[in-house]
């Protein structure tokens, strides 16, 4: 099963956690089984739960270390997780998987997530020499020079804790020497804009290379050879951390439908009149990643309660159908009375009508909160691609994004990867700038043209200050562009229904 497909986790407080019973039986050789949690936990709880398990296998084992690994995919809080642990246990020491990386090997296709790289002989007799209590040499690895530049020393006495954490640290080859394993993610979409974050500090890598590589070499590794070990966990953590909490210098919009004239911008802005404004065209691409899909249809799976049986969805359709046929009944009486169906009848059709009618595509408009958003330039047939996250604050709308210039490939990426496209969004655009606030009059085609007009900027305040000269206070909608489509275009099928309805009223 995708761990991918546990994106609501289980609701588990610390005190439920100190009430479970974990059970430690000892197997062959002086290693110890001990009992799987199946709920995936989020990552305080998680925490928790390993930090007792570890203490319940230290009570059991005294004459070595404890071993633990951690695995999961990359930017899942792999190494969070460990810092953690070598926080709380003084006498734990923890080995990467990433030291293990041996490129003197044949690297095929620049695959460096391959796990014959893998240096799992060293990391065996390393693992070996730890258990039996004898100081062992470790491998340092540069991801700059991408080469392994040193040896560590280290030894951990009976008592102590080794963790191991890496993408491999569940592997059949190293797996049989860990008593407790843990798996950990975030998601696909918080996990890929962790790891290129991390790649662009740890590796010097663009961002664009970063994606790239995920999408070519990373994911499908992952899916192939890492995600099938989640069965071997004891534990299931899922990471819930924000990566767009770390990403730094966000941009504050505000936004509004009143017309403003070219000559007030230029005033505001303090631009001279010959000054020309930058004209160009979009279709922006929205991508959901593919945790929001599930947990939309989680959502929409815990509001229905007939929606997990096949018997009764056909039960829901055949009482849809009678209530029809008895809606028909109704009126041919009244009909042969001579009468016809007074206006509350009619309002009552149209409201069970427009219940059973979800919103677009089965969700609303208040979940859209993360979306990858690939700009195509009409123009020039670039295309840009923005991970960012929606956050609202009075009437400010507030974007740390991660943006970078990408092929047109990267969308059978971003596809592959189990993201969905929601929207492609047609955006005239007529930009005026100064260098610290831009004023962007953006007209939507699919919307019958209607126009809004943005001020942006990287300063709260003075962004402020402009929609104030601008006499916009108490003016502003409080909704993204993607979020205004899709109420847009409930509406519009509403209004369809509702025409649908009177039609059949009328005759």
């Amino acid at each position: 099963m995708s761990f991918y497909k546990w994106t609501m986790g289980k609701s588990y407080s610390i005190e439920d956690i100190q009430q479970i019973n974990m059970e430690v039986t000892e197997k062959q050789n002086g290693f110890f089984k001990m009992s799987k949690f199946q709920d995936p936990l989020y990552f305080e709880e998680g925490f928790f739960y390993l930090v007792k398990a570890i203490q319940k296998l230290q009570s059991k084992i005294t004459d070595r270390p404890v071993l633990v690994a951690i695995s999961g995919p990359s930017g899942a809080g792999k190494t969070t997780l460990a810092n953690k642990i070598l926080d709380f246990f003084s006498q734990a020491i923890s080995l990467s998987m990433d030291n293990y990386l041996d490129t003197s090997k044949h690297v095929i296709d620049e695959n460096f997530d391959d796990y014959r790289l893998v240096d799992f002989d060293l990391l065996k007799k390393n693992l070996q020499e730890l258990i039996e209590g004898k100081e062992t040499k470790t491998p340092l690895y540069d991801f700059r020079k991408s080469g392994r530049y040193a040896y560590e020393t280290i030894k951990c006495k009976g008592g102590g804790i080794v963790l191991l954490e890496g993408i491999y640290a569940l592997h059949d080859q190293i797996r049989q020497f860990f008593d407790f394993r843990v798996f950990i993610s975030g998601g696909v979409h918080y996990d890929l804009v962790k790891r290129i974050a991390r790649d662009i500090s740890r590796t010097g890598q663009t961002p664009k290379e970063s994606f790239q590589q995920i999408a070519e070499t990373v994911y499908p590794m992952y899916k192939a050879f890492v995600e099938p070990t989640i069965k071997y966990a004891h534990l299931k953590i899922l990471n819930r951390f924000n990566p767009f909490a770390a990403l730094l210098n966000p941009t504050y919009t505000l936004k509004t439908t009143e017309k403003i004239t070219e000559e007030v911008i230029l005033k505001v802005l303090g631009l001279d009149e010959k000054y020309k404004p930058k004209y160009n065209q979009y279709n922006d691409i929205y991508l959901r990643p593919p945790s929001d899909i599930e947990s939309d249809e989680e959502s929409n799976s815990e509001n229905n309660s007939d929606s997990n049986s096949e018997k009764e969805k056909e039960k829901e359709k055949e009482n849809e159908k009678n209530e029809k046929n008895t809606e028909k009944n109704k009126e041919k009486k009244k009909e042969k009375k001579g009468g016809k169906s007074n206006k509350n009848d009619q309002n009552q059709v149209k409201k069970k009508k427009l219940k059973r009618k979800n919103s677009f595509g089965g969700r609303k408009s208040s979940f859209v909160k993360d979306y990858i958003r690939v700009r195509n330039n009409i123009s020039s047939g670039t295309y840009e691609a923005q991970f960012s996250q929606i956050l609202q604050q009075d009437d400010f709308i507030i974007t740390p994004t991660l943006d970078f210039e990408v092929s047109v490939k990267i969308l059978s990426g971003l596809l592959s990867l189990g993201y969905h496209i929601d929207a492609t969004i047609k955006r005239k655009l007529k930009r005026f700038s100064n260098g610290e606030i831009t004023i962007d009059v953006d007209t939507f085609v699919q919307m019958k043209n209607i126009t809004y007009v943005q001020i942006k900027g990287k300063k709260r305040e003075t962004v402020e200050e402009i929609g104030n000269l601008l006499g916009l206070d108490g003016k502003y909608v409080r909704k993204s562009y993607i979020e205004l489509y899709f109420d847009y275009t409930e509406e519009k099928i509403k209004t369809r229904e509702l025409k649908k309805i009177k039609k059949t009223m009328k005759k």
